[in-house]
């Protein structure tokens, strides 16, 4: 509707603006011919008569141009004419059809007037759900922020909880093994010194002399001193066996059989720094 007022403007503005175009050119047209004064003859110095066939084809030249001016000029007014009429046929046209839409317009609006009622109601209608799904939206964000909050709590305390349980598991098997280990060393720490003393006591025996007229079955204890290497620092009978004889010829014999066949195992050295063990020959 508002394309067909700004074009119904539009039009009357260019049938006024050819109305008084049309104007200007009926006075013009209508109006006395103009006189143009003939261009002035230059003075010629010289007494020569001036030729008149050419003064005469000069005058006839401007005769025939003025007459083509005017030619054109009603040849433009009777196209003015023409398209005059068409604007005014075509406004008539647009007039109508202006009045026509207007009628239509009023129809519809005074039509639509219960329907625009009924529409604001609906309207109202469909704002009070929106605000209503709003409320339930939001209430429905802040349980599922709520439940996240708590699956973040539960994450954690989840991924505290295995973390604490692969820390005792590790722990565990750290015992475990440091156990095992500590075992197993004992194990072997037993196992070489009980082949040392098998050892050092062959080596002593094999270095111990007999002394005459003592009896079978003596045994003594010998507490045994030792240095790096498995040298024997000191022997001394600890427990007796009654007889000082053989007590000093098992000693003799710890001394003799120096070095002792010791572990090379520092550790278990460190045991037979000063060690015991019961001297029996047989």
């Amino acid at each position: 509707m508002f394309d067909f007022y700004r074009n119904f403007k539009s039009l009357s503005y260019s049938v006024l603006l050819h109305v008084l175009i049309l104007g200007v050119f009926t006075v013009s047209l209508s109006s006395d011919p103009v006189v143009r004064p003939m261009p002035a003859v230059p003075e010629i110095i010289q007494a020569e008569a001036l030729d008149e066939a050419q003064v005469l084809q000069e005058v006839e030249r401007l005769k025939e141009n003025e007459n083509k001016q005017r030619a054109a000029e009603k040849s433009r007014k009777r196209a003015l004419e023409k398209k005059l009429r068409a604007e005014e046929k075509k406004l008539k046209l647009l007039k109508k059809e202006r009045l026509k839409e207007e009628k239509r317009i009023k129809d519809q609006q005074s039509k639509s007037a219960k329907a625009t009622e009924k529409e604001k109601k609906a309207l109202a209608a469909l704002k009070k759900q929106k605000q209503k799904a709003l409320r339930e939206k939001a209430a429905l964000k802040k349980s599922q922020d709520k439940q996240k909050a708590a699956l973040v709590k539960l994450k954690k305390e989840k991924v505290a909880l295995e973390r604490k349980k692969k820390a005792a598991e590790a722990k565990r098997k750290a015992k475990a093994e440091a156990k095992r280990k500590r075992i197993a060393r004992q194990k072997y720490e037993e196992s070489e010194i009980t082949r040392a003393m098998i050892r050092i006591e062959r080596q002593v025996k094999r270095n111990w002399t007999r002394p005459s007229a003592i009896s079978n079955g003596l045994t003594c204890t010998i507490r045994v001193q030792l240095i790096a290497g498995g040298q024997v620092k000191s022997a001394q009978v600890i427990e007796s066996s009654g007889n000082a004889i053989f007590d000093r010829s098992a000693e003799n014999a710890v001394r003799k059989a120096s070095p002792l066949p010791v572990p090379t195992d520092p550790l278990i050295f460190q045991k037979f720094r000063v060690f015991s063990f019961i001297f029996n020959p047989q």
